[in-house]
């Protein structure tokens, strides 16, 4: 499956918004459905997708998905690549930071929703 084809399949419903994370699950469902956000980049030798989503505070949280493929050298035919699946990388990208300063995993990215920092200027 190429990147095009995986981004006609994410077209349709809307990720839940930031008041509806009430919980960790529900932070973990809104991570999940990051195909939902914007997308922000596609490589288009390495079909490698970056997904954003602006939280208010002004950091965005970012999932980088790279397509995991081996070839496979033993084949008669010409060898050629064999999809096996999707590889996530996670990053909470602050204003002025290099993106390889901001991965996190994803249990930081829930602990980070749960701190709710957009709400932290209205107090």
């Amino acid at each position: 499956m190429t990147t095009k084809e995986m981004l006609k399949e994410q077209e349709g419903e809307h990720a839940l918004t930031l008041n509806e994370l009430t919980n960790d699950k529900k932070r973990r469902q809104f991570i999940d459905a990051y195909k939902k956000w914007d997308l922000w980049h596609v490589d288009p030798l390495t079909e490698t997708a970056y997904y954003t989503y602006k939280v208010p505070s002004g950091e965005f949280l970012c999932v980088e998905e790279r397509l995991v493929t081996r070839t496979d050298w033993h084949s008669k035919e010409r060898p050629r690549p064999k999809y096996l699946g999707t590889d996530l990388r996670y990053a909470i990208l602050t204003p002025g930071a290099h993106y390889h300063d901001c991965r996190k995993s994803i249990t930081e990215m829930v602990a980070f929703l749960k701190e709710k920092p957009w709400e932290k200027g209205k107090e």
